[in-house]
């Protein structure tokens, strides 16, 4: 009998006949969900969700370093330069009646009122009144961030029209490093202010450049119409607020000022090419500078804000705006070839600056002294160029890998607008020069550099998901087919009746659209997981690297425990230490955070010490408390650091135990020097023990310490005199015991220094 005839299975046709099930399950699914949920909602869900991951992601990077923030109740800012704003945000509360009394901003208010940041001091002091000073120190700058995060998606929104855009450079911004740092939770400084209003200056300039590009190109007739409403005078009013606290932000602010003026130069030959009139095209920019301009002034002349050679930085802007402008007016009316505007302009620019070394001369030699700050600072990790230690890997480091997206973008949009009526992209593209130029010089204006080259990492991150097949192309940018094919057409020279240069046309606004492909979610979640994950180690390293050890918070709280024991004031109970560490040391020991200049030139000084007792003593008074760290591991025996550090002052084969300087705290994990990474130490007059024994014996005083969990004898010796009295002076309370007999030595004895009478 033949045996039956069975076939194996189909497994293929199984596969994608339970596809095909799934599929259509999926589908009854969607048009179920699609029938629940309605249309309005599932237009705008993915630019709700493309909104919530990148903003998202912004706030998760600017307070990752929370638990090194929040300590016992305490703030703890990063790095050494907040807190001398909080010790001016304190100064200006204690002066100050209530949130009311704003004569506390002004300079003759009794106060020493540091004129070179008065908007920083007065913006922080006036939140701290409301909401308190911990809640400003904290999150002040992640609010800044945000709101910088918000201009920026709406810069770049305004020139692509494209919401991809504006998310990506959102989330590019999410990951620069050194923006991270100083706009993190806790980093209460200037930068987190000058970043808020130099991104209100950018978007209220690309706002004004973009209403003027598309509306006097559809009808110049119209135009005077168009600048006279009152939401393009509202911007322009904003934009102008905006110039003028942004020049009290800082010492450095007329450096950025420096590429809004380069931005009028080009601005206005580009409207003459456009075949437009500057003084209609350009006159809410006009008005813009000179509003900010004149804040600037008044804050200055009414309340001293500021020195002269700041506020001349926005009054020069503004003169040479309209000037350009009415230059640009009389070149249209003489139907001049624009090509040869622009040495004009620059000589015109020239000669005005020629004229203000002799009408400011006290002005321009203070800007010779700052130019020390800017190429002659030296030792701090702020001052180095962004190009260190590599052409690519310092900028990288410090701006994340948008960088290397931006780049080429921005030489790209260089070429563009030197062709093309784009004057939104102009400002970015000066902007983004001017500021790597700065950044080139000292990477710390690298976080300014962030508000532009973010912009362009955002077009290049979407344009390189276009290329890689998972996104459509941008619109709102020219391509290169397009820039050569304009550029092999002849250009005549412009007139008023002239056919204008072309501008990229202004198109339609985008909402997001969840990908439709499994290729698509794949290409752009992989895309979005390399960038974000390479960028997120940089951030994180980062901020939680500029953030205070557990060591350092222990050392502070140890500092501060004794201080309050003893009572000792300012400046008895001045800490010194490193000085990128001693604003932090002094604010919370005594307040008294302004400056670090003492230690930096102390500190290194004392650490090389060979008589450090000798030292306390010319110190007293003047130095309560000494942290040393293991990083000063160079220093060889016989030296403070030596003495100190890794013998604890009293385990010394050189010299007998130190007499005044009490061991508050030790960073280390067990009694072996070689773990210890810091220790911070009370510097003490010491209590004199006093007695009477033979002549020339040897008297000993000795008693066990414990400190940090490590303990260690303290014995001090000394030699009776030929009178049979005998002096010894110890740095630790406890009771000591000197032969047969016990003396009880209290901490005030100590630090007062106090004498104790041994009696037999």
């Amino acid at each position: 009998m033949a045996e039956p005839d069975h076939k194996p299975p189909d497994q293929k046709g199984i596969i994608k006949t339970i596809r095909q099930q799934i599929s259509h399950s999926v589908g009854k699914i969607g048009d179920a969900t699609a029938g629940i949920i309605p249309a309005p909602i599932r237009k705008i869900a993915p630019t709700a969700v493309g909104a919530l991951i990148t903003f998202g992601t912004l706030l998760i990077f600017r307070i990752n370093a929370y638990p090194f923030i929040f300590r016992d109740g305490n703030v703890v800012s990063p790095l050494n330069d907040p807190y001398y704003f909080r010790y001016w945000m304190e100064q200006l509360l204690a002066e100050a009646s209530g949130p009311t009394d704003l004569s506390v901003i002004a300079e003759s208010n009794g106060v020493a009122f540091d004129g070179v940041r008065p908007a920083t001091h007065a913006v922080n002091w006036w939140l701290a009144e409301l909401i308190g000073p911990n809640a400003v120190t904290a999150w002040l700058p992640v609010v800044s961030s945000l709101v910088v995060g918000v201009a920026l998606c709406g810069i770049a929104y305004s020139l692509t029209r494209d919401l991809r855009v504006g998310f990506a450079t959102v989330g590019m911004l999410a990951f620069v490093p050194l923006h991270a740092v100083y706009s993190g939770i806790g980093f209460l400084e200037h930068n987190a202010h000058q970043y808020f209003w130099l991104a209100g200056v950018l978007a209220g300039f690309v706002w004004l450049a973009r209403r003027s590009q598309y509306n006097t190109s559809k009808q110049r007739a119209t135009a005077v119409g168009i600048f006279a409403t009152p939401r393009t005078w509202g911007i322009a009013a904003g934009t102008a607020v905006a110039i003028g606290l942004y020049t009290h932000t800082a010492g450095s602010t007329p450096l950025f000022i420096v590429p809004l003026f380069v931005y009028a130069v080009f601005r206005v030959p580009m409207v003459l090419r456009a075949g437009h009139l500057p003084t209609r095209t350009l006159r809410p920019l006009c008005g813009a500078t000179i509003g900010g301009a004149l804040l600037a002034a008044g804050l200055h002349v009414f309340l001293g804000w500021g020195e002269l050679f700041v506020v001349l930085a926005p009054i020069c802007l503004a003169v040479g705006t309209t000037v350009l402008v009415g230059v640009g007016d009389g070149w249209y009316r003489a139907d001049l070839p624009v090509a040869g505007l622009i040495p004009v302009e620059f000589i015109a620019s020239g000669a005005g600056i020629w004229s203000i070394q002799y009408l400011f001369t006290d002005a321009i030699a203070r800007y010779r002294g700052r130019s020390d700050d800017l190429f002659g600072r030296a030792g701090i990790a702020e001052t180095v160029s962004l190009f260190d230690p590599g052409i690519l890997s310092g900028p990288v480091l410090r701006l994340g890998v948008g960088f290397v997206f931006a780049i080429p973008v921005l030489v790209w949009l260089t070429a563009v607008v030197a062709r093309r009526n784009e004057p939104g992209w102009l400002l970015l593209v000066v902007y983004g020069w001017g500021t790597l130029m700065l950044a080139f010089i000292q990477n710390r204006f690298a976080g300014h550099l962030s508000l532009t080259i973010t912009v362009f990492a955002g077009v290049g991150f979407v344009a390189t998901l276009n290329q890689l097949g998972v996104a459509r192309p941008l619109t709102g940018v020219p391509g290169p087919r397009t820039l050569v094919a304009e550029i092999t057409t002849s250009e005549s020279a412009v007139t008023g009746e002239q056919q204008s240069v072309s501008a990229t046309p202004d198109p339609e606004p985008t909402r997001l659209a969840a990908p439709t492909t499994r290729r698509a979610y794949l290409g752009l979640g992989g895309a979005i997981g390399v960038t974000g994950l390479a960028s997120a180690v940089l951030v994180d390293e980062q901020t939680t690297q500029t953030s205070y050890s557990d060591a350092e918070y222990r050392a502070m709280r140890a500092i501060s425990a004794h201080n309050e024991a003893v009572s000792r004031a300012y400046p008895a109970n001045f800490v010194l230490s490193r000085w990128g560490t001693n604003r932090m040391y002094n604010y919370f020991t005594s307040g008294e955070s302004e400056s670090y200049g003492f230690a930096r030139n102390t500190y290194p000084e004392f650490v090389a010490e060979q008589n450090p007792d000798e030292w306390a003593q010319d110190q007293l008074g003047r130095v309560g408390y000494v942290v040393i760290d293991s990083d000063d591991v160079d220093l060889p025996a016989g030296t403070a650091y030596h003495m100190l550090q890794q013998r604890l002052g009293v385990a010394m084969e050189y010299r007998d135990p130190l007499a005044h300087y009490r061991l508050v705290y030790l960073a280390g994990e067990s009694g072996d020097p070689e773990t210890w990474d810091l220790s911070a130490y009370a510097v003490v007059a010491g209590a004199t023990i006093q007695g009477t024994g033979t002549p020339g014996e040897t008297v000993v005083a000795g008693t066990e310490v414990t400190v940090s969990g490590v303990s260690f004898p303290y014995q001090r010796a000394t030699t009776v005199t030929d009178e049979g009295e005998y002096a010894l002076t110890v740095a630790y309370p406890g009771t000591y015991t000197i032969g047969a007999t016990e003396v009880s030595v209290t901490e005030t004895a100590v630090v007062a220094g106090e004498s104790i009478s041994v009696t037999d």
